[in-house]
């Protein structure tokens, strides 16, 4: 699709309008569409062209792949009404002579605030006979009135007012469609008789890509003369009439007033009132207010990681009643606290959240008590900045909207009624219900037809009910087809929940599920705890547990060791494990537990009835090793051979806070064995995950999904043992490379850059690159080496020894040294020991004299060592050394000054576990602190990692 996009601010500008419409086209140029977009040379606020810019008639250049087309305006500051409007007017006519040059497109859209760019668009759609979407940020002229910017008489201002007023109602009737960013004005719309099938809301987002969690940029405090004991309260956006931030200086000189020296506030941005505000600032004394001024993008996301409290306001009006401001994506994707100063709705899923407090706008009194409340809670700062992320994170995902964007836009483009959008989530204690879309038969999905009910076998005796029986004595499941889950580890017993929790149109259940393990202790403890409505592992997504108990309470996902379940089902899912076996320095694959599973499954399954491998599988499994073996139980059973449907789909469940976002709601890649059976696999996979927004990629044959999750874990393996050797370079020459990495991902190309750490764990990683090596010499006779994966997987292997080396440098050897490692699970918020790499690091250490005592917080006892470990975080009095080796959030909050309590012991960062005040405070306590990655220490014997 060809898009025809004209906006008056886009970047350099860093806007909130210039932020959006570049992270909409950006994507859309990522989906393969054609981007042009019309703008003026980059100006806002002050109206002086920025450096590398001309305003010429016209100048083109490529920002991400999108086509930028300048045109001449009549420039002026952001502040005023006249030069403004003679700004917005020119920009109007220079745009809409400018679309005359362009490719025909399939859509033309243009966006407020300011709708002489919305008229542009009406004539370029005219000129280009195409449909036209107007995108609606602002009610505008109602701000003009809101602001007081028409600064003349009551009487014109009311004429001017109507005359704008008619010719935004005639613009809004010569739009096609109309896309607002937020309910509110999509209300205001209707309000003013436009009709309701006309509008859609595709409200700003959170882009996961630009900001994320992370230290605090010591940098820029530093660059500010900001201290660890400042607590800085930063308002980063425009400095407009209608920011209202002249409560900031009454705050200020208050907290001046009171002695506080404490309180730091920081205005990032320019605007219309900034000038007026430092002058009136540096006239009073308040050197604790900072101008930072206009930052380059690039720097905001540095800029929130010093902040410790966001601060979002706007003045008090009505109007803004209706606004839900971008700052609160960036604050809560940053997990920063918000103080907010935005009355209505806004502040209603400010409060819904609890991601910060909410206080009258233009307060200062208000600010104040909400700042001092901040100021003395550590904890509540972090809570809510963590309610923030937990919330506004999986709900305003800007990648999702940009494809629901899309979506409109390809109907408008195609001449067809535009889609209803799915509606956003209300609450996360409600179980999600991904195909509750209305009017979809869950019987048919894409056209193509699910699975009938599988009935049991006459001698069996076994039924869902009876299997429920033995679970929850007096429960009566619905008849509904039956989905077998192979396996309840990690993968197994979340895609159960995610199955039991798919719904039809009516918003019921569309299967009963059965977990189905080994008779053994660890499948026994597994089945018991399913069956209890509790998951087998420790986790921390609050979704997941809705999910449970939703199945829970429908009695409809039950766990049994029962293999007679599997004649029950209409489809299994195979989720066992699959090693990499290691004889005598040797990798191989060991066949027998994955031959033995599916033996199970072809012994019993009926007729007709879906295998879907999830599991990892060496390229090739199912082809030359699953098929034949379920077509010899087949004919043993006297059934045709083809009797089975088999498919392969791998999961990419991340297990942490967005562990069942991560099954439902995720990109899946699959293919089967047989049309038919792919066929299958994709009517049942379009039941439980969110095909519509996040679609299923469909290969050729199961060789090429397996292959595809090998080199999707292949390709992160590397790139983190990649950095390894870097970071013992920056240790060796004195350099941060996390400050180095930061920098480096500003680049989009290379913003997935891994960073040097204590080694990779998990069931994934640590084996998934050698099953393409592996695979080519035992099923397709192939001599392929595979190098890079086979050292990947070597040097990650060794990273743990790594720090252990440092640590035994540091103390003159190891033998005697009693060592307090906190954190064994292989990743933060996660209960799964499973490879860590703190098993590597304890058994060396053991192996060199040393004691070693372990915490973690979501590991009560570790089955790799069959050794208890304590809930809470032990003293450090008596230990030699004490590690911290995952970030868990117990670790990062920790008062290490009050833990330390005098007690001395080396301080060792494996992992960027520590912020840098709690470096320092371990400091200031006497104790030696390293770190990995970080420059200044002293650097081991480098490890040996040669294929």
């Amino acid at each position: 699709m060809r898009i025809l996009f004209l906006t008056h601010y886009f970047p350099p500008e860093g806007n909130a309008p210039a932020t959006r419409v570049h992270a909409l086209c950006k994507r859309w140029v990522e989906m393969g569409h054609e981007v042009t977009v019309i703008t003026c040379a980059p100006n806002v606020p002050d109206g002086k062209v920025y450096d590398g810019y001309k305003n010429k008639l016209v100048q083109r250049e490529d920002i991400d792949g999108i086509k930028v087309v300048r045109v001449w305006t009549w420039v002026a500051a952001n502040k005023g009404t006249l030069l403004r409007t003679i700004n917005f007017v020119s920009f109007q006519m220079s745009a809409t002579i400018a679309s005359l040059f362009q490719k025909r497109p399939g859509v033309v859209i243009a966006t407020s605030p300011q709708f002489f760019c919305g008229w542009a668009g009406v004539f370029a759609s005219w000129i280009k006979r195409a449909p036209f979407v107007l995108e609606i940020r602002d009610i505008w002229p109602a701000s003009i009135a809101a602001v007081g910017a028409a600064g003349m008489a009551p009487g014109r201002r009311r004429w001017l007012l109507r005359t704008l007023e008619w010719l935004e109602r005639r613009l809004y009737g010569f739009s096609k469609h109309i896309v607002t960013v937020g309910e509110c004005y999509r209300r205001d719309l209707l309000d003013r008789n436009v009709p309701e099938k006309k509008i859609s809301v595709i409200t700003n987002g959170v882009d996961a890509d630009r900001f994320t969690p992370c230290a605090p940029d010591e940098t820029i405090r530093q660059r500010h003369g900001l201290t660890d004991n400042h607590l800085v309260v930063s308002y980063i956006g425009t400095v407009g009439m209608a920011s209202g931030l002249g409560v900031v200086l009454r705050a200020a000189k208050q907290y001046k007033e009171r002695g506080n020296e404490r309180v730091r506030f920081m205005i990032v941005g320019d605007g219309a009132i900034r000038e007026d505000l430092e002058t009136q600032a540096k006239a009073e004394g308040l050197d604790n207010v900072i101008f930072a001024g206009r930052r380059p993008k690039e720097e905001m996301t540095g800029y929130l990681s010093a902040t410790d409290v966001c601060l979002i306001h706007l003045i008090k009006r009505d109007l803004f009643k209706s606004v839900l401001p971008s700052k609160i994506f960036e604050a809560t994707a940053m997990r920063r606290p918000i103080v907010l100063g935005v009355e209505g709705f806004a502040c209603e899923l400010i409060r819904e959240s609890n991601a910060g407090l909410c206080i009258e706008p233009e307060s200062e009194g208000a600010l104040i008590d909400a700042v001092d409340r901040l100021a003395a809670d550590t904890r509540l700062r972090q809570t809510l900045g963590d309610n923030g992320y937990d919330y506004f994170v999986p709900r305003y995902d800007i990648d999702k909207l940009t494809r629901d964007y899309a979506g409109i836009l390809g109907d408008i483009a195609a001449r067809r009624p535009v889609a209803a959008l799915p509606a956003v989530e209300e609450s996360e204690h409600t179980a999600p219900t991904p195909n509750s879309r209305a009017g979809m038969d869950f019987k048919t999905t894409a056209g193509l037809t699910m699975l009938p009910t599988i009935e049991p076998a006459a001698d069996t005796g076994v039924s869902f009910a009876s299997l429920l029986a033995e679970a929850r004595p007096g429960a009566t499941p619905a008849e509904r087809p039956v989905v077998c889950v192979q396996g309840l580890g990690h993968v197994g017993s979340a895609m159960a929940v995610a199955v039991a929790n798919a719904r039809d149109a009516q918003g019921q259940p569309l299967y009963n599920v059965i977990g189905v393990e080994l008779d053994n202790d660890i499948g026994n403890e597994k089945v018991c705890a399913i069956n209890a409505g509790r998951m087998p592992f420790a986790f921390t997504d609050g979704q997941l547990s809705a999910a449970l108990k939703s199945g829970f309470e429908n009695n409809n996902l039950i766990a049994t060791i029962n293999k007679d379940a599997y004649e029950l089902a209409s489809v299994v899912l195979v989720d066992v494990p699959f090693d990499v076996a290691d004889i005598n320095g040797t990798p191989h694959l060991p066949w027998d537990h994955f031959k033995s599973a599916l033996r199970t499954i072809g012994t019993h399954i009926r007729p007709g009835a879906l295998i879907l491998v999830e599991t990892t599988v060496p390229p090739g499994a199912c082809e030359k090793v699953a098929a034949p073996l379920l077509a010899e139980c087949f004919r043993e059973r006297g059934l045709p051979e083809d009797g089975f449907l088999l498919a392969h789909s791998y999961e990419r469940v991340m297990p942490g806070p967005q562990y069942y976002e991560s099954i439902v709601n995720f990109w899946r890649v699959f293919a089967g064995h047989t049309d038919r059976a792919g066929d299958a696999a994709q009517a049942f996979l379009s039941s439980v995950i969110d095909t519509d927004n996040y679609p299923m990629t469909r290969l050729q044959n199961t060789t090429a999904s397996e292959t595809a999750k090998v080199l999707e874990n292949s390709y992160r393996a590397t790139n983190i043992a990649f950095v390894e050797e870097w970071g013992r370079f920056a240790e060796s020459v004195g350099i941060d490379l996390f400050e180095v990495i930061n920098a480096i991902r500003v680049r989009p190309t290379h913003n997935n850059l891994r960073q040097p750490g204590f080694g990779v764990g998990g069931y994934c990683l640590t084996k998934d690159p050698l099953m393409a090596k592996l695979a080519g010499q035992e099923l397709f006779d192939l001599g392929l080496d595979f190098p890079f994966s086979t050292m990947a997987v070597k040097t990650n292997n060794a990273m743990p020894i790594v720090s252990l080396d440092y640590i035994d440098g540091a103390l003159g050897g190891l033998a005697g040294k009693r060592i307090l490692l906190l954190g064994v699970s292989y990743r933060p918020g996660v209960g799964d020991t499973r490879y860590s790499p703190s098993e590597i690091f304890v058994r060396e250490a053991q192996d060199r004299g040393a004691t070693v005592d372990c915490q973690d917080p979501l590991i009560d006892h570790w089955r790799e060592f069959d050794l208890d470990l304590p809930a809470e975080i032990p003293g450090p009095a008596g230990y030699d050394a004490v590690v911290f080796a995952v970030g868990h959030k117990q670790y990062m909050e920790l008062d290490l000054k009050a833990w330390l309590a005098g007690a001395t012991p080396l301080i060792f960062d494996s992992n960027c576990v520590l912020s840098a005040a709690q470096r320092r405070a371990a400091r200031d306590a006497g104790c030696d602190v390293r770190a990995i990655g970080r420059g200044g220490l002293p650097s081991p014997s480098p490890v040996e990692a040669t294929p």
